[in-house]
This record gives structure tokens, C-alpha cells and sequence, in this order.
């Protein structure tokens, strides 16, 4: 199965939540991710490294390639769909995916990373889904090697090609799994609980060489480069409901925190069900109230230091959602 992680702000990680299911929460939410199948366009490509020719879409380090059916005129094709200079593939959706490179072992620790800014920015305590389609583009000369590590990273600033995003082995999300399909696309699909107000999305392999495994295939020429393909990006909200300092936080009243032991929880309206998540969004505790009550103490002492989110839903079905520090 494939391993996907989260790092959150104490550096540690931990395992995150993967699968190919369509969150059902997510269809009715909108996509943050701007031209999110690269199908609008300021200009036809020409050469490689027009990344900037996908509306949105610009180079967060080196020079990542824009491939459209728009190309496929020219002579030679080198960025059209579905062949183009780094192998075959037909797009995902549409008629435009964008491609880069992900392990480079001479010159050594060479990436390029794509970024875009988002519709808008993510609210800390809501809990996203990120999606995307992904597939090896191997052409056996200039591209002849599949790694691992591949993820996305979140930032409050944006990047380029002249000061690119560093190659710090922290990205926010990656997969360990190494892809080698090149026929076929993989969806990857995760989801997480926004620690910042975040503006915008890059993508690409964050690990330098010593920290990325790779599979060399051999064609006599072995440059050692890795290659993918991207289409299809979804990041929207998964859970409306979890939002932290709602308009009811001058009602429901949450103490102490910091919280070591007991947590305490007032709310005149009634407490109905109160769920405490962890920064994966996954519900470590759930309490539920069949009579009316008002107030209600909790022992945490069984939680591990870290970042947490109570939930709280009242009688009337409102809901406070509240960041909360264990130390």
C-alpha cells in the first residue's frame, strides 16, 4: 500500500490517511486549486519549460514542462499529448497535463517544482482533501529512472524559478511509494487539517538524493533521471463544519488551555456530542449526550503532546470547533 505522511509544525511525522476513495464530503465543495487540468492556456507551448504558459501555473524551481494537444502540430513534438519528449501519455482529463523532474543524480539534487496560488486561503482548523493524478514519463534517454518521495508543500509566500522552494527533506505530504506505471495514471488522495492560513500549493520531490529511493532501469545510458507527469489537481474542504473561533466561541467557553489532565466545556445551549481530532483529522474521542446539559469535564491525560481540535455540538446543532494544545 502506499505510504503517505503529514509533517506538521513540531517536525515529527506521522502516518496519514490514504486511499483512492472519492471523499463524498468534497463533491460539493469547491476546488481550490486554480486551472486545475491545465486546459486554459495564455499561449500554445513550444519548448520545454513553458510552464508558465498554463493561466495559474508558474516554475517554484527549475523549469517544469506545460504538454498540450494544441503542440501536437509542430515538428518535432516535443511537448504535445500524448507523445512529447519524456515518453506517451494521454492526459487525464482534458487535453494538457503538466510534467517535471523529480530526481536528477548528476547534477546532484536538481529538482523542479510546479506552484500555484489559491482561490483562497485555507482556514486553520479546516480539514482539506488533496487529490491528483500522477504518472512516470520514461523515455530511456534522458529520462530512465522512478523515485519515491514525491508530495506537495504549503506556504504563506510564493516561489520561482529564481528563488526556488527549498530542498529541506519537510514537505508537508509525499508518498514513499515509487510509480512506475507509465501506461496508466495513479490518483493520489489524502486529507489534513490546516495548521495555517496557507496561500499557496507547490509540488514536486522536497528530499534530496540521500533521502529519495529510486529504481534505475537499465538502458546502457543510465543519466539517472526521474520523471513525472501531473493532471487533475483537487484541493477543496472536506468537513464545512470545522472551523475554529466560530461565532459561537463567545457562548461556549473551553479551559484550560493549554490542557494537561481535565478540560472543561460550558455552553448554555446544551452539549450534545463533543469530538476531539488530531491534526490528520482522524476523531480520537467522541462523547455523546442524550439529556441536556450544560457543562462537562473530560480526563485527556491518555492524549500525547501535540496539537488537537475539540468539537462541540450543541442541542440547536451548532457547532464550536477549538484548537487545543496539550504540552
Amino acid at each position: 500500500p502506499f505510504d503517505l505522511h503529514l509533517k506538521v509544525i513540531d517536525m515529527k511525522y506521522v502516518l496519514l490517511f490514504f486511499s483512492f476513495l472519492v471523499f463524498s464530503s468534497a463533491v460539493h465543495s469547491q476546488n481550490l486549486v486554480p486551472n486545475p487540468s491545465f486546459e486554459d492556456y495564455s499561449e500554445c507551448p513550444v519548448f520545454p519549460g513553458e510552464i508558465s504558459q498554463a493561466i495559474g501555473w508558474s516554475s517554484y524551481g527549475g523549469s517544469p514542462d506545460y504538454f498540450n494537444s494544441c503542440a501536437n502540430g509542430a515538428n518535432p513534438v516535443t511537448v504535445g499529448t500524448p507523445a512529447n519528449n519524456y515518453g506517451f501519455q494521454h492526459p487525464a482529463d482534458g487535453f494538457a497535463y503538466i510534467g517535471l523532474y523529480t530526481f536528477y543524480s548528476t547534477p546532484p539534487d536538481y529538482r523542479e517544482f510546479v506552484g500555484v496560488e489559491l482561490l483562497e486561503n485555507l482556514s486553520i482548523g479546516g480539514r482539506y482533501c488533496l487529490s491528483f493524478d500522477i504518472s512516470l514519463g520514461l523515455n530511456m534517454i534522458t529520462t530512465d529512472c522512478a523515485n519515491g518521495g514525491f508530495g506537495a508543500k504549503l506556504s504563506t509566500t510564493p516561489f520561482s524559478s529564481g528563488i526556488p522552494i527549498p530542498i529541506d527533506n519537510t514537505p508537508a505530504v509525499y508518498s514513499d511509494m515509487i510509480i512506475s506505471d507509465t501506461s496508466n495514471w495513479t490518483t493520489f488522495s489524502l486529507q489534513f487539517i490546516a495548521d495555517s492560513g496557507y496561500t499557496f500549493l507547490a509540488l514536486g520531490n522536497f528530499f534530496n538524493n540521500a533521502n529519495t529511493d529510486t529504481v534505475q532501469y537499465d538502458d546502457g545510458n543510465n543519466v539517472g533521471r526521474g520523471y513525472y507527469y501531473l493532471d487533475n489537481l483537487s484541493l477543496v474542504r472536506c468537513d464545512t463544519a470545522m472551523t475554529v473561533d466560530s461565532e459561537v466561541s463567545a457562548e461556549c467557553k473551553v479551559w484550560p488551555n493549554p490542557v494537561e489532565n481535565e478540560l472543561n466545556v460550558l455552553w448554555p445551549n446544551g452539549i450534545k456530542e463533543l469530538r476531539i481530532y488530531n491534526t490528520l483529522g482522524e476523531c480520537l474521542l467522541l462523547e455523546e449526550f442524550r439529556q441536556f446539559q450544560e457543562a462537562f469535564s473530560k480526563d485527556l491525560v491518555m492524549l500525547k503532546s501535540g496539537i488537537y481540535y475539540v468539537s462541540i455540538k450543541a442541542f440547536n446543532n451548532s457547532i464550536y470547533t477549538h484548537k487545543l494544545i496539550k504540552p
